[in-house]
């Protein structure tokens, strides 16, 4: 599908979008700043932190398997901070992030299949109103 597409053919809901800055509802900031790895990281960090607990207490435990079990919220908060970082580059989008027109300029396939169909890169040039363009 090339070529470019008129307000009037946007859905109703991006015809009507408020101007940015827009509120943004707080179910979708924590699901964009989170995701799998924030989840994944959520999960590392907080059985971690039991772990830590247990063994810390635990007066028979050996060093080198305190130390070990001290990796696993290390881990946590590092893939907790990577998603929230991330997250929060895609909330700043919804919240201040415009509406532009786009043609597609190319596409071709990446050689990867999903489902028996062949995955396709597309590249876009975006017109933002001061005239300026960029591709994506």
């Amino acid at each position: 599908m090339t070529g470019r597409r008129s307000r009037s053919a946007l859905s109703n809901r991006i015809a009507h979008l408020a101007a940015p800055p827009r509120l943004v509802p707080l179910p979708l900031v924590c699901s964009a700043m989170l995701g799998t790895t924030g989840v994944i990281g959520a999960v590392f960090l907080i059985m971690g932190m039991v772990f830590v607990w247990l063994s810390v207490g635990d007066a028979t435990f050996p060093l080198w398997g305190k130390l070990l079990v001290f990796v696993f919220p290390v881990v946590g908060v590092m893939f907790f901070a990577a998603a929230t970082v991330r997250g929060l580059k895609h909330v700043l989008l919804l919240r201040y992030g415009e509406v532009a027109d786009a043609e597609m300029v190319s596409g071709r396939r990446t050689g990867t299949y999903v489902n028996d169909q062949p995955v396709v890169k597309y590249t876009y040039e975006f017109r933002v109103p001061g005239g300026q363009r960029y591709a994506a």
